[in-house]
């Protein structure tokens, strides 16, 4: 903009004048001020203005290209998050680094990367979780462990000489022995919320007697998801995510698995184009009886799709066949219908619990059943249900001989 004045001889003089506030300034600073020389010609200083704008966008984009120590923590985190991890993670994830960066600007405010102390890290902590959680699971402790994922960058980056965050800052501040609270909460979260293997039998056998035939294909959808997620531990994203297409038969060509390659967004409704992990592989097999009910009823949900002129017949095996809407968007079954018929079969069991189980469930179970199945090759059942072999272990691994060490306690006491 320019602005004007009146002289006490009577002429109008004007200036260039610009203070830019833009949203994409990563250094720190979102205001600051350019003045040009007052002069008679007001095309002058629109023509001065604009070479600032210039300017300050030049200096813009050779300043953001590089994370550096001038930038407030906040900005820091976000130049981070937007040019190194934005594009490798599903956006629910995004999500959370988008509240990181919230929360980060209302503490540090104004307090640059460069001068961040590990006094101000350690107030910040205890001021945000006062009154909170402070488990793993927690707030604070996800916010923490984004900005210290930053730090880490910037020693790398040799932006900072060392990572103020203590590595034990979770012992330090909120107590002794916190580390190893947070992983026995992880392993009885892992137990509590698997089934026992009398209940996963009842589930599994439930379906053995499964008929599927054109009067009720509609309905069985859910079904066949618990069915297929009950031998295979799948997450409920990439059960969401299976097509025809990612069917792989074994070379008897009487079992089927699938490949996992991609998942489902339920908040924003799309295919994300990746797993969770980023990583591909390939699942477990079906037995014999559950290939034969899977592949009947993709036979028949083929039939339904082509009677109703949907010929997109690679979409989701799970598409939900009951709303035409939902068809004609080629959208899944939603997590929420998959939850409540897997508490509805429960309860028809008579199964403990019935009200408090989730997809999730059958996932821990299949993880935990593989654990004492696998013969110490860790690495090849964390693979097969797409863990890294570090989470596998602590959480199916060990508590499976925690399980292991009671019941040789207990068995003649």
């Amino acid at each position: 903009m320019t602005r004007q004045r009146k002289l006490t001889d009577g002429t109008i003089v004007h200036q260039a004048y610009y203070r830019p506030n833009d949203p994409r300034d990563l250094t720190g600073k979102t205001r600051q001020l350019f003045t040009g020389a007052w002069t008679p010609d007001k095309a002058v200083a629109i023509t001065e203005e604009e070479n600032f704008k210039q300017v300050w966008q030049e200096t813009l984009n050779e300043i953001n290209r590089t994370l550096n120590g001038h930038m407030t923590v906040s900005t820091a985190y976000a130049f981070y998050y937007r040019t190194h991890l934005m594009n490798k993670h599903e956006p629910r994830t995004v999500t959370s680094w988008q509240q990181t960066t919230t929360i980060l600007k209302r503490y540090f405010r104004n307090i640059m990367i460069k001068n961040l102390s590990v006094s101000q890290i350690e107030s910040f902590a205890l001021q945000y979780s006062n009154g909170k959680s402070r488990s793993s699971d927690s707030a604070v402790n996800k916010h923490l462990m984004h900005l210290n994922s930053l730090l880490d960058y910037a020693v790398h980056e040799q932006v900072l000489d060392y990572n103020p965050l203590p590595k034990n800052y979770r012992a330090l501040w909120f107590g002794i022995g916190i580390r190893q609270k947070m992983a026995n909460d992880k392993t009885k979260r892992a137990i509590n919320t698997v089934f026992e293997p009398s209940e996963i039998l009842a589930l599994r056998h439930y379906f053995i007697d499964l008929t599927i035939d054109d009067s009720n294909v509609m309905r069985m959808v859910s079904r066949v998801g618990i069915l297929i997620t009950s031998f295979l531990g799948l997450r409920p994203a990439e059960l969401q995510a299976i097509r025809p297409s990612d069917i792989i038969w074994d070379n008897s060509h009487t079992q089927i698995r699938f490949s996992i390659h991609d998942s489902f967004d339920n908040q924003n409704k799309k295919m994300n184009g990746r797993t969770k992990t980023g990583n591909n592989r390939e699942t477990l097999y079906l037995p014999n009886w559950a290939t034969d009910i899977v592949m009947q009823f993709i036979h028949l949900r083929q039939e339904f799709l082509l009677a109703h002129n949907f010929n997109h017949l690679d979409d989701p095996i799970l598409l939900t066949l009951s709303s035409f809407k939902s068809l004609a968007a080629h959208l899944p079954l939603e997590q929420h219908a998959l939850n409540d018929r897997l508490k509805s079969i429960a309860q028809e069991l008579d199964l403990p619990r019935a009200k408090e189980m989730t997809m999730y469930w059958l996932r821990h179970s299949v993880a935990t059943e593989l654990a004492t199945k696998a013969n110490g090759k860790y690495a090849v059942a964390a693979q097969l249900m797409g863990h890294s072999v570090t989470i596998f272990m602590e959480r199916y691994v060990h508590s499976q001989k925690e399980e292991e060490e009671k019941l040789a306690m207990t068995m003649f006491s």
